[in-house]
């Protein structure tokens, strides 16, 4: 049985989640990571977590062609770069990039994938008809093929989505931007963040946060009259960025052993299919096994995929968490906040 380039895509994409899974969190993933072939052994990037170059943690160059043309896009529509806010939906324009970016990689293999698994299927159709249990089995294979569809079709859009936010941001046509992705999407990579956690003090990159060190300056040069709400608002700004940062670092933990879970079970189910295809060539399986066993396998995989993304971008978040937001308003009181006040 031929396999194409999305089985190979997994042997990447295995690699890419191992790392990405922060392995002494879950030892049991060591083991996988020996099936691997042709896939490079990620190496950690310098300081992925500063301020400015964050994005060479993804180790990706077209990612950061991509922002410095939204950086010149920005600038030529602007006149100056926009600041960062704490909530998702207002991310910064280079980290819009980053997400659309790793979410386009990841939607891509995962469209791959499921036209494999469809390919496989209709593959199916002419060994069961020739089976006892033909008209039951083609009824299988049809739901199978109309829920691929409909997963394909979801995640086409977000795709395309994915693709004309791009375009948006960079300041380029959507056919150029898609050119200048082609390579890298061919490339079948999985998004993969290279850093550790902060390993620093807490204190020191809640202090580094925006919306906190501009509540400390304000606090500092205000007047003994104004002194009490400046400590207040101090006080509230400390708290929020704290439970911020708490919140993508808890959503990215639970991501990753999400992630981590299908990892396991995808390299579970690999071995049962690689066992299934060396007894075909020992005449012990026959056809039909081999594609059942490859569809599953399949499934993972793209379940995998669309996990990875999900992990690139709760990576992305923590950062914008950690860089923190610069806010016109004062923020609301949350309830932590007032319990300390109390």
């Amino acid at each position: 049985m031929k396999t194409s380039l999305p089985f190979a895509a997994l042997m990447g994409l295995s690699m890419a989640i191992g790392a990405q899974a922060n392995l002494s969190r879950a030892p049991s993933l060591r083991e996988p990571g020996a099936m691997v072939r042709n896939a490079p052994a990620a190496a950690p990037a310098p300081s992925p977590l500063a301020g400015d170059g964050w994005w060479r943690g993804f180790q990706d160059d077209t990612l950061g062609t991509l922002i410095l043309a939204a950086r010149h896009a920005t600038a030529s529509t602007t006149g100056s770069r926009l600041l960062l806010t704490g909530d998702a939906p207002a991310l910064p324009p280079e980290m819009k990039v980053a997400a659309a970016y790793v979410s386009l990689q990841a939607d891509s293999i995962g469209l791959d994938l499921i036209g494999e698994a469809s390919a496989a299927a209709r593959r199916e159709l002419p060994l069961v008809e020739a089976g006892p249990a033909g008209d039951a089995d083609r009824a299988l294979i049809g739901v199978r093929l109309a829920d691929a569809d409909r997963a394909a079709a979801t995640i086409r859009a977000r795709r395309d989505a994915s693709i004309a936010l791009l375009s948006a941001l960079c300041g380029m046509p959507a056919a150029t931007l898609t050119e200048v992705v082609a390579p890298a999407l061919a490339q079948h990579r999985m998004p993969q963040f290279n850093a550790p956690l902060p390993q620093r003090d807490a204190d020191d990159w809640l202090m580094q946060r925006q919306d906190v060190a501009l509540a400390g300056a304000l606090r500092d040069v205000s007047p003994p009259t104004q002194r009490q709400a400046s400590e207040a608002n101090f006080s509230l700004v400390v708290a929020r960025a704290q439970e911020e940062i708490a919140d993508a670092i808890e959503a990215l933990e639970a991501q990753r052993a999400s992630t981590a879970a299908l990892y396991t079970r995808a390299a579970e189910v690999r071995v049962v299919f690689d066992a299934a295809v060396a007894r075909q060539r020992d005449g012990q399986a026959s056809e039909l096994e081999v594609l059942e066993r490859y569809q599953q396998f399949l499934l993972y995989s793209q379940q995998l995929s669309s996990a990875s993304g999900s992990l690139a971008l709760g990576w992305i978040a923590l950062l914008c968490q950690l860089q923190g937001a610069l806010d016109v308003q004062p923020p609301a009181p949350t309830r932590s906040a007032l319990a300390n006040l109390l």
